[in-house]
């Protein structure tokens, strides 16, 4: 079955930095799908690391926000957001 998939935002997405799991959810089909489309495009992304802002994601979490909702602000994990939070805890621990 084929799906007519507006491929153009699709690659546009993926190459914005959105993962295949979000473009996936966003148009309503499979990541492996997607991986499949971007793959018979010829699309590639190099990796490069992402500059995560881990201040502000404790900060904001001990402003009460949610791992979910602060994973989602800065487009990254939340076990990005785990590690980050448990990092910092575990260095106010040994200051204390």
């Amino acid at each position: 079955m084929t799906y007519n998939l507006p491929i153009e935002s699709i690659i546009d997405d993926y190459m914005d930095g959105m993962g295949t799991k979000r473009i996936a959810d966003k148009y309503g089909i499979t990541k492996s799908c997607v991986k499949d489309r971007l793959k018979k495009e010829g699309v590639y992304r190099v990796f490069t690391p992402k500059q995560i802002d881990y201040k502000s994601i404790v900060a904001d979490y001990i402003a009460g926000e949610s791992i979910r909702g602060l994973a989602k602000k800065y487009n990254v994990t939340r076990e990005t957001v785990r590690k980050a939070v448990r990092k910092w805890l575990n260095k106010n621990e040994k200051q204390n």
